[in-house]
């Protein structure tokens, strides 16, 4: 039988309807309510339009809450998939959707990380994404600045981090030269030497929860080095120090073709982790949650693709 994954995607994607799907299934207030409490604000605040979802506090924890709460209302339809691999945020996602750790904890893990990055974010930052050049050649104009590529997607897409002005300067000058740039709506330059401190923060508060060792029922791909893991102890390690080293998401993806998937599922929000798959691998079958309009016509698309 084809191998099946999920993926979970990183920050950018928000909505006021990012919950519309998952609250077809009553059990999914379950999620939403865990992270509201730990969070003490609700997550269903998002449909009234009034949150900055460019703001940390908002999109880093609606960003989690909203993937988990989608793989609560479509699970226990699905066969257990082979693997699971998260997108910078995602990553905590990952960890909830492993089965090695309770909700609970999961929400606690993303305030934590959640309120480190925000501790040592350096001021007037954010990111940007760049596609239509090489890696050499970007690293030649970041040379000497502080400026860093904190995401790896393709041989010729990535995403920098640095200062707001830095950014500002990169994006002229590339797209100036030919290369696609996109700014990022988010303020924090993560997965760049600036957040160590954050990293050393995260790791200190992990510690102390005393997670303990489970065994993963899903093996998470790792976000920093595309390996493999069933242990939680690495995973989290991984996650935290994801937070100030760049996201290897090509070899990510490359993890999984290399180990048989055939099918992979975007918990969202959004869909362009799927987009990226489907582009690079096309005889992968990649689709979103936000594809579909119910959890059964979701659950029938994946079993007609790993029967086919």
């Amino acid at each position: 039988m084809n191998k099946f994954a999920i993926v979970c995607s990183g920050q950018g994607s928000l909505d006021s309807g990012v919950f519309a799907f998952s609250r077809q299934a009553p059990q999914v207030d379950e999620v939403i309510d865990a992270f509201s409490n730990e969070f003490h604000w609700d997550m269903l605040s998002i449909e009234d339009g009034k949150l900055n979802l460019t703001s940390n506090q908002f999109s880093q924890p609606l960003t989690i809450a909203t993937a988990l709460a989608n793989w609560e209302a479509i699970r226990d339809g699905l066969p257990r998939p082979s693997y699971v691999a998260g997108y910078s945020a995602g990553e905590v996602s990952a960890l909830g959707c492993s089965g090695a750790i309770d909700l609970k904890s999961v929400a606690k893990l993303c305030r934590l990380r959640c309120e480190a990055m925000q501790n040592f974010a350096p001021v007037d930052s954010g990111m940007l994404a760049v596609r239509g050049i090489s890696k050499l050649a970007l690293l030649k104009h970041l040379n000497n600045s502080n400026s860093y590529i904190a995401i790896y997607n393709e041989d010729d897409h990535f995403v920098i981090a640095g200062s707001f002005k830095e950014m500002e300067f990169y994006e002229k000058l590339l797209g100036e030269s030919g290369v696609w740039v996109k700014r990022l709506l988010v303020s924090i330059p993560s997965h760049t030497p600036h957040m160590l401190k954050a990293t050393a923060q995260l790791r200190m508060e992990v510690a102390a929860l005393n997670l303990g060792d489970q065994k993963m029922s899903i093996p998470v791909v790792q976000g920093i080095n595309g390996l493999i893991t069933n242990d939680l102890t690495s995973g989290v390690d991984s996650m935290a120090r994801a937070v100030s080293e760049p996201v290897q998401w090509q070899q990510c993806m490359q993890t999984l073709v290399d180990s048989g998937v055939s099918v992979v599922l975007e918990l969202g929000p959004g869909g362009s982790l799927s987009k990226m798959i489907s582009g690079i691998y096309p005889a992968i079958s990649a689709r979103s949650v936000f594809d579909f309009r119910t959890p059964q016509g979701l659950q029938s698309w994946v079993f007609r693709e790993l029967e086919a």
